[in-house]
């Protein structure tokens, strides 16, 4: 679960649910995790302005994807660059 980071998933999907508590036996090694757990509960609010990857020297507006994965206002939490940002690096 942590070496496909299915853990990291599961965490990051259901940030918006109501639990109260997580086992940190599982993660207490997994340094990002503990920061974006810990990070769900403080009341300041991420406010992403604009967001730009740069692919092959190409610039890619990435501003509604990073958006989206902004968890209960104020965390973010990227497991896949490729697949969280819907980037094909074959081409």
């Amino acid at each position: 679960m942590i070496a496909d980071k299915s853990l990291h998933r599961v965490l990051r999907d259901s940030a918006e649910e109501n639990f109260n508590f997580v086992w940190f036996d599982f993660i207490s090694d997994i340094q990002i995790l503990v920061d974006f757990l810990i990070g769900l509960n403080f009341a300041y609010k991420l406010k992403i302005h604009r967001a730009t990857l740069y692919i092959h020297g190409k610039e890619v507006e990435a501003t509604k994807l990073c958006k989206k994965l902004i968890k209960r206002k104020n965390s973010i939490l990227v497991v896949d660059f490729q697949q969280d940002f819907e980037i094909d690096f074959s081409a």
